[in-house]
């Protein structure tokens, strides 16, 4: 609805909301599943038409014009003047009177509230109203006059009001009749959110472009100039955007105030007009516009007749998605947790309303399944940025830090379509990355939606899967969780893309009190130990520098030293404290009232240490290098002290914890004594001096040509060298880690080939670092001990899981893991102790999938030590032995049954990466959200918007994109889209463009193909058959490249040396 475009005066083009109305097509009609109602039972249509339906919604001035009407004729009433002002307590000697009623209302007040546009909705109208008259009535004994003027202007407006709404109904009834509102929601014209558009240029980089101000676009349309930043580009230049280079003369001067109408379908039986997002339509699957679409009202009617209840479709849902043992531990994990609460709530329930406990489960259970699932895991490189690398270069900081991104959405099911509700991104350091990311988890983000039923269920389901998953990684071996506790500012969206506007942005301290109830919470289940800051951890120790900071993608930390670190070069360090800017400010003053230079107690005149000579502060690099203190450390305190809280470090009760990193609260351990929670961790045993004296040796020798880097609980790692990014080998100073043997599934899980061939540059070494060449010679071979589950998740646990053995000390015999007993799962292919992932056996096999970054730094590793290995106690393994493991790792497929009672495979996140192009990182997916305004801020919208995700999961090579028709507003999904190079939003399809009565643009349109996205059509086995292709000739180049050996014994290493020396 709304205005016409101007085209539909020409002769044979005719509109109707917007859409063109093309001849009707009288030929056969190919079946398309293009919407999923048509998996929908009967049952679950009516519940979607019946969320569709909220009332009457009427414009802005259809709404006051039709209240003022009923309005005026109470306020012309003989009685109205009764009402007509508000109540004055003094002069009509009321003394009780705002005792008795709290909330006063009078038909003046509602007179002013419908002039000023308060009233949105005929019911907020109707309510004020009513309160008027009850509250004369409440107050006024009954059988009084003004409590009879009451009751009678109170039966008046009801009758004007349903007359009112009788009137309003028939006037809808017809529009939807006649197409011009929707035939499900009643309502009209619906906009989206307005697009947001980002500067790429220098000066306000990935800064919003105001709306309504002039911007310049280019490269089509994927790239945008505010007003000054256009202005400061070089004429005749070649701007360099990735893979295209553009100048600044074939940039678009546009405005931003573009709004976007939702689009509209037509049912083609009884012919009426419906939203898409209304109808659950996927224009991706109408890809021959002459396909037959019946609105969901027909199907209801077609399914009546024909006797059909349930649907006709199986479209893919969210359990269809790809299960992995994370998810599959997350989603147990919470779906038993709800229903221990389900079944407490109930209990209370029922014993405070007297009624049975089924009936108050029943009235309790509001919503519908749950499910999560992992959509990505990838191995990700960050790395560090030039000034942090350059400053500390002495100290022999890492190039990059390796990390495994994890991506995990959950889902729930609201009127039959699975709802996108909560998204989650976490960011894994393995045992692998050099300090100070060692063993650490950052929670990098996090968003939801407030559409989960029933709503106050939100807290405790997120909560449980945050305590789940910080549970999982703990027994994983991860020693610390770090959390920045930071709303987005207002306007702005993490994961989901346009909130309810109902839903409120939590301020600072509400968002950090989440957190710490949720890590309080995983205090008493044994997760988790310590909880502190990150200022109080870091910077209390005044001889420490920044290479203490963990460098994590994303978080405050890298940003702002490298800042810092840039006024220290450009000689402002000082000028613009953050907690001593005032103070600033009051110096400069006081300095030119006295005519004095030099310096105050509170800060230093910059200007007049460079006139003397005297070095910057932080510039002297000598004394840093010397031990001096570092002023990175002193600039960045001072910045995030005011802010301290809201880094939050928690440590997790690993196996290799330290006591004090375990230490807890008196009131959390009377509560875990109170509940008998109890905690399998054992504090590390404190070395002899001996032992010390002995590690020490072997740190020092080999620490000649490097520096050693303490981690955050201060204990000292193996000395690193690091050259290219490649951490040098040094055996952990913690002790074994659990392996999670809580299994959704029933089946124990196997060590991740990720691990093992990490494991391949580490010796066997647990209280000390050793040489590679090295390893103890009185560690004999450790059994597997499987850790439990903590006392949260313990229902993950089989009953016959067997109890871990406590940690041994260093140099002693572990004690045997108790055997399994008969008829459990065979450990053989599932279980790997956490002694083995340490690095106590020797070189492993090749493994199939490991993660490019990994690979780039250990091959050289890897060749030393085959050189120079010395006999270990557990003997070396034969290439015959090797072989057969490989085929045993190999053969490990876990498989669960689904609610269908299909057979489905669970794969090892660990293992095996998870590529989703729009879903590795959060900005991609607001890009998809954005670009084709999937919206979440009304659950009609969230529901298209999540069916339309899942679709684009289901078929991840399709086109994230697609162009529309300018004419006839279709997608074009096929043939040739004609698109303006002169009019940057100007696109026609091959039918428009063919049509005679269409008219013509006024500029030469170049055809372009359209990619038909064929690459959707490969199956799951041949996509992960092409990656490991990829991947295995990635790995043999890598190996080639840093291999040393001449002698190796892999005859394709010899093959690609010989092509890398051809090639140079």
């Amino acid at each position: 609805p709304g205005a016409k475009p101007a085209v539909a005066a020409v002769p044979g083009i005719a509109f109707s909301n917007g859409q063109v109305i093309t001849p009707k097509y009288t030929g056969p009609k190919p079946q398309e599943d293009h919407t999923l109602i048509n998996c929908f039972s009967i049952e679950q249509i009516e519940l979607h038409i019946a969320s569709l339906n909220n009332g009457l919604q009427l414009p802005p001035a259809k709404l006051k014009a039709k209240c003022g009407d009923v309005l005026k004729a109470l306020q012309d009433h003989q009685h109205g003047w009764v009402f007509n002002s508000p109540v004055d307590p003094v002069e009509l000697g009321l003394p009780d009177y705002f005792e008795v009623i709290k909330r006063p209302m009078d038909l003046g007040t509602i007179r002013k509230k419908l002039e000023n546009g308060v009233y949105t909705k005929l019911e907020e109208f109707e309510e004020h109203t009513h309160l008027v008259f009850d509250n004369a009535m409440m107050y006024n004994p009954e059988g009084s006059v003004v409590y009879n003027f009451a009751r009678e202007m109170k039966t008046k407006f009801e009758q004007d009001y349903e007359v009112l709404l009788q009137q309003l109904n028939a006037e809808e009834d017809v529009k939807r009749k006649k197409g011009e509102a929707c035939l499900l929601c009643g309502c009209e014209k619906l906009l989206f959110e307005p697009p947001v558009f980002y500067c790429n240029g220098m000066n306000c980089p990935s800064k919003r472009i105001r709306r309504n101000s002039y911007y310049y676009v280019g490269g089509n349309n994927q790239y945008h100039w505010c007003h000054q930043c256009f202005q400061d580009l070089k004429d005749g230049k070649s701007i360099e955007l990735g893979e295209i280079a553009i100048k600044k003369e074939a940039l678009v001067k546009k405005k931003n105030d573009e709004v976007h109408e939702e689009s509209w379908v037509q049912c083609d039986r009884c012919e009426r007009w419906i939203h898409q997002i209304c109808a659950l339509f996927n224009t991706r699957q109408n890809k021959d516009q002459r396909s037959e679409y019946a609105c969901p009202r027909c199907t209801i009617e077609e399914r009546k007749k024909t006797g059909r209840t349930e649907g006709s479709s199986t479209t893919p849902m969210a359990e269809d998605l790809q299960r992995t043992k994370l998810s599959e531990h997350l989603e147990n994990h919470v779906r038993q947790k709800m229903e221990e609460q389900l079944e407490s709530s109930a209990k209370a329930k029922s014993e405070a309303e007297g009624i049975p406990i089924e009936e108050a489960k029943k009235a309790l259970e509001a919503g519908g399944a749950i499910t999560i699932r992992q959509v990505t895991s990838m191995d990700r490189k960050l790395e560090v940025r030039e000034r942090m690398k350059k400053r500390y270069a002495f100290k022999n900081y890492p190039d990059e830090f390796n990390y495994r991104c994890k991506c995990i959405i959950v889902f729930q099911n609201l009127d039959g379509v699975d709802v996108i509700l909560f998204g989650l991104y976490v960011y894994e350091h393995d045992e692998t990355n050099p300090n100070p990311n060692k063993r650490c988890v950052y929670v990098s983000y996090l968003d939801s939606v407030h559409y989960m039923r029933p709503r106050r269920m939100r807290t405790f389901i997120y909560h449980e899967i945050l305590i789940a998953y910080l549970d999982s990684v703990r027994i994983r071996g991860f020693s610390t969780a770090h959390i920045w506790a930071c709303p987005p500012l207002k306007g702005d969206d993490y994961i989901l893309y346009a909130k309810p506007e109902d839903q409120k942005t939590p301020k600072d301290d509400r968002l950090r009190q989440w957190y710490i109830d949720m890590l309080i919470e995983c205090q008493r289940r044994g997760v988790v130990g310590k909880l502190t800051n990150m200022y109080d951890l870091y910077f209390a120790n005044k001889e420490k520098d920044a290479t203490i900071l963990p460098y994590m993608e994303g978080d405050y930390i890298p940003a702002e030293v490298e800042n810092i670190i840039k006024n220290i070069e450009e000689g402002k360090a000082g000028k613009k404290g953050n907690s001593q800017g005032k103070k600033k400010k009051g110096e400069k003053k006081q300095k030119k009232k006295s005519g004095r230079g030099g310096t105050r107690s509170a800060g230093l005149d910059e200007d007049a240490l460079k006139a003397s000579g005297i070095v910057t502060p932080g510039k002297d690099q000598k004394s840093l290098e010397e031990g001096g203190r570092d002023y990175v450390m002193v600039k960045l305190g001072e910045t995030i002290q005011p802010m301290k809280d809201s880094f939050i470090v928690a440590f997790l009760a690993w196996e290799g914890a330290t006591e004090e990193q375990m230490q807890v609260p008196k009131a959390i351990q009377e509560y875990r004594e109170k509940n008998g929670v109890v905690i399998k961790w054992k504090p590390k045993p404190k070395e002899s001096p001996a032992k010390t004296a002995t590690a020490k040796d072997a740190k020092e020798s080999q620490a000649k040509s490097s520096h050693p880097v303490k981690s955050e609980n201060g204990a000292q790692d193996g000395a690193k060298t690091v050259e290219g990014g490649e951490a040098k080998a040094g055996a952990s100073a913690s002790g074994p880690q659990p392996m999670d043997t809580s299994d959704d599934s029933g089946a124990k899980p196997k060590t991740s080939d990720k691990q093992e061939k990490a494991d391949e540059k580490k010796d066997g070494s647990t209280a000390a670092p050793a040489k590679p060449s090295d390893p103890p010679k009185d560690a004999p071979k450790p059994a597997a001990a499987p850790a439990p589950a903590p006392p949260g998740a313990a229902s993950q646990t089989p009953a016959s899981t067997p109890a871990p053995a406590p940690a041994p000390a260093p140099g002693q015999t572990p004690a045997p893991a108790a055997a399994p007993p008969p008829g459990t799962e065979k450990p053989k292919v599932q279980v790997v102790s956490m002694e083995e992932r340490a690095g106590k056996f020797t070189e492993k096999p090749k493994v199939q999938v490991v993660s490019m970054e990994e690979r780039a730094g250990k091959f050289a590793a890897m060749a030393k030590k085959r050189g120079t290995q010395v006999k270990s106690p557990t003997p070396e393994k034969t290439d015959s032995d090797k072989k057969v493991d490989k085929s045993e790792k190999e053969a490990v497929v876990t498989y669960v049954t689904d609610s269908k009672g299909r057979r489905v495979k669970v794969i090892d996140d660990d293992a095996e990466e998870m590529d989703c192009e729009f879903l590795n990182n959060r900005q991609a997916f607001l890009n998809l959200c954005q670009g084709n305004h999937y919206q979440f801020d009304h659950l009609r919208r969230a529901k298209h918007s999540s069916m339309m995700v899942l679709w684009h999961l289901h078929n991840r090579d399709a086109p994230k994109f697609v162009q529309q028709c300018t004419t006839c507003s279709r997608e074009i999904l096929s043939g040739f889209r004609y698109h303006c190079p002169t009019c940057a939003d100007f696109d026609q399809c091959q039918e428009c463009v063919q049509n005679p009565n269409t008219p013509r643009h006024p500029h030469q349109l170049k055809p372009i193909p359209v990619a038909t996205g064929q690459q959707a059509e490969l199956t799951e086995a041949q996509r992960k058959e092409r990656q490991r292709s990829i991947q295995l000739h990635m790995t043999l180049l890598l190996h080639a490249a840093t291999c040393n050996s001449p002698k190796c014994p892999s005859a394709n290493c010899t093959k690609m040396k010989g092509l890398l020396k051809h090639g140079c």
